[in-house]
């Protein structure tokens, strides 16, 4: 063999072995390669179901709650809930089931009287279970809530009027101040607004379209709304002096 095909003979064994070696430090990187987290998905894989994340909307006793779950990530869940205008994140766990429902369980923070804990059965798009307060001397209320989707509405309520177009006096000069207060509360209530008056959530929670959200829907307003705005309270101001000194 001269010197030239022992040269050709090397060569290609030395590529050889260089080949098989690339081959497998890709192959080892492939299957050392982890897998990208999703929301969705929890630490033993099992999928759960699909857009878990969102606004759930039900009875809490006598008013309306909303639960918002934020996020998912593993097994942890975050989000808050909303009630009677208190706004109270919780964090938790998150158990999914082969079927795509899950168990959940969310603790508020405890700093607050009002506080307590969520536990939930995802089934489908709902989340059946109940809240149990820390303070063990309230009751443990039973929760159905329904996912659902918020939307600005201006034309939804009794004065859609007052999201739509600005108002002059004689729309409003001749209304009693209870129709006023409704009025003017509609234009915050539109756009998913928790009230704290016992008085406006009775009335609000029995209207469909009413989804509380926030406690801060200030920033939220159009301008058409703000003016609107100024203008009942100026009336259902006055309105309730005269009211009062007539006897009315």
């Amino acid at each position: 063999m001269n010197k030239q095909t022992l040269f050709v003979v090397l060569f290609s064994l030395a590529a050889a072995v260089l080949s098989a070696s690339l081959r497998g430090e890709s192959a080892t990187a492939t299957q050392a390669a982890p897998a990208s987290p999703t929301d969705d998905v929890i630490s033993n894989n099992t999928p759960v179901s699909p857009g878990l994340t969102g606004y759930y909307v039900g009875s809490f006793a006598d008013t309306k709650i909303t639960v918002r779950l934020d996020k998912v990530i593993g097994n942890t869940i975050t989000g808050y809930s909303i009630v009677r205008g208190n706004e109270r994140a919780f964090s938790g766990w998150l158990k999914a089931q082969a079927n795509g429902d899950a168990e959940m369980q969310m603790s508020e923070p405890g700093d607050d009287p009002t506080d307590g804990v969520f536990h939930f059965q995802l089934q489908g798009s709902a989340l059946n279970g109940s809240w149990t307060p820390n303070n063990k001397s309230r009751s443990t209320v039973q929760l159905v809530l329904t996912k659902r989707d918020f939307k600005y509405d201006p034309h939804a309520g009794k004065y859609p009027q007052t999201s739509v177009a600005v108002l002059k006096e004689e729309d409003v000069s001749n209304m009693k101040p209870a129709d006023l207060r409704i009025m003017r509360n509609e234009i915050y209530a539109r756009h998913g607004y928790s009230f704290t008056a016992a008085e406006m959530q009775r009335y609000f929670d029995q209207q469909d379209w009413y989804m509380p959200i926030s406690t801060d829907v200030a920033p939220d307003l159009t301008k058409v709304e703000l003016k609107n705005v100024a203008l009942i309270k100026r009336y259902e101001n006055y309105t309730t002096v005269s009211y009062n000194a007539f006897g009315r």
